[in-house]
Parts: structure tokens; C-alpha cells; sequence
């Protein structure tokens, strides 16, 4: 199954099956003293589809992630689900030489790592295994709302790995990269905001200009 990002902003998007359902929104909301992203199934209230909370502040201070997706023996040290607990310790880095690998624990018991790769961007794989799960993708569209456009996507394998895990850990793997990039991307490229309604559907969309390579972590 692709999810395509509508638009490729990893911090505020939708993404999209090619039939136009819409089946996760990110939005975030920011301050002074730092952000908050959300991760919600599409819904017309922010609390009746709300997944998942990504707070960083500013400065040196540890991101927070709070989700009633990280249960059980996985996270025994989190506080309660309102407040969170360090994201690290969902979505980790194994050693200073392994700086383009994230790893985390699915609700099968399974290790899973995000491997970024310039160019081709993340994959998603089995540690155990090696089973791909996942990838992120410029693909061109040749049926469905997007037919004829290429955009960015998400790429899903079945899997035993809950999609909401896959889906909440790349977010948080790509919004940490994307800011390190920024100073380094074409000011003359900009992404249009598609308007994705959250009721479900979209019907019809504009492609985004350009194409975007993939940058370094």
C-alpha cells in the first residue's frame, strides 16, 4: 500500500491512499518555547483521533513522545500516557557509528530499523529478518486521485508491526532530519499545501512543483 504525503512536509501533511482516502494527519502547532506535533486518524475533533504526541522544546531538552501506542514491556520506564517519556527510548540510535539507523520495538516483540540511505531516503526493515516492511518513495502515480503526478509516499508491506508504529516512527525519524537539511535546500523550491479535508476523502489534488532529492541525516 502507498501513503502519499500530501504535501511532503513531515510535520504537516496527510497521508493519502491512491483512492483518496485520507488515513492520518500530522499537524503541528508551534511557540516560543517549542513545538507540538500531532499524529491523528482522520477525525473532525483533534482528541477522538489522536495517536500520538511529539513535543520538542527549545534548546537542548529531550524530545517528548506521548501515545497510547507504546505499551506494555517494550516502555517499562514511561510515565503515564498524558505526559510522555523520552523519545529515545521508543526511537533509538545503536552507537555514534550507526547515525543513519533508528531502531524501535514493535507491538509483535520485533526489533525494527529505519535505515536512511541519500537519494533513496528510509527503509524500513526486520532486524531479525531482514524482511523489508516499509520504504519511502517518489512514485509516479498512474492510477487513482494522483494519476499522472509523482509524488512522495509511503510505502507499506503487510507486516505484523502495527501501521500506526510504522507510520508515527517515520515521522519522528524524518522531522529530525529535515531540519538539518534546511539550510542546504533550493529557497526557490516550495511545496503547496494541498487542502485535505478530515472527513476521509479528498477529491482531486494539485502535484507539487518540483521534485525533491532526499538530503543527508
Amino acid at each position: 500500500m502507498n501513503l502519499y504525503l500530501v504535501p511532503d512536509n513531515p510535520e504537516n501533511t496527510t497521508f493519502v491512499s491512491a483512492n483518496g482516502t485520507a488515513h492520518f494527519r500530522v499537524t503541528t502547532m508551534s511557540s516560543p518555547e517549542g513545538s507540538v506535533t500531532y499524529l491523528q486518524r482522520p477525525s473532525e475533533n483533534l482528541e477522538d483521533g489522536l495517536l500520538a504526541e511529539i513535543r520538542t522544546a527549545r534548546g537542548k531538552k529531550a524530545t517528548i513522545v506521548a501515545s497510547s501506542l507504546l505499551e506494555g514491556a517494550a516502555y517499562p520506564n514511561r510515565d503515564n500516557e498524558s505526559q510522555g517519556f523520552d523519545a529515545s527510548l521508543f526511537l533509538h540510535r545503536k552507537g555514534r557509528f550507526d547515525a543513519s539507523s533508528r531502531y524501535f520495538t514493535g507491538n509483535d516483540g520485533a526489533e525494527y530499523r529505519w535505515k536512511y540511505q541519500k537519494s533513496l531516503g528510509w527503509t524500513l526493515t526486520q532486524c531479525s529478518t531482514g524482511e523489508e516492511i516499509a520504504q519511502q518513495v517518489r512514485w509516479f502515480s498512474e492510477e487513482g486521485v494522483f494519476a499522472g503526478q509523482e509524488r512522495s509516499a509511503l510505502r507499506i508491506n503487510p507486516c505484523s508491526v502495527d501501521i500506526e508504529l510504522v507510520v508515527l516512527s517515520f515521522v519522528m525519524a524524518e522531522k529530525k532530519r529535515r531540519p538539518r537539511i534546511k539550510s542546504k535546500a533550493d529557497e526557490s523550491k516550495t511545496l503547496h499545501a494541498e487542502d485535505v479535508p478530515l472527513d476521509g476523502a479528498v477529491e482531486g489534488a494539485e502535484a507539487e512543483t518540483g521534485t525533491e532529492a532526499y538530503g543527508e541525516l
